[in-house]
């Protein structure tokens, strides 16, 4: 089945990749993680296509939205559903 979410995000990131734009250009929703819910699997830092997700000293994940496109990888591979899709 077609989902037309991804079919908007992929026309986006065709048109920001042609302008020279960051990946975060294009994003429509940001993840936001949810530090009390994370229990440091690291499954959002290994699936992000972008390697938006760093480790802070703490080692708890951070998402630089700098170079997050929006894609929502995280939140899906997160076990804990410590990552919240927050509308921009």
């Amino acid at each position: 089945m077609i989902n037309e979410k991804d079919i908007k995000y992929d026309i986006l990131k065709m048109t920001a990749d042609m302008r020279g734009e960051k990946p975060s250009a294009l994003r429509m929703h940001k993840p936001v993680i949810d530090m009390k819910k994370c229990d440091k699997t690291y499954r959002c830092v290994a699936f992000c296509p972008q390697d938006a997700i760093e480790m802070r000293k703490d080692e708890y994940p951070s998402i630089n939205h700098d170079k997050c496109d929006g894609c929502l990888i995280c939140l899906r591979e997160c076990p804990t559903t410590a990552i919240e899709e927050v509308v921009e």
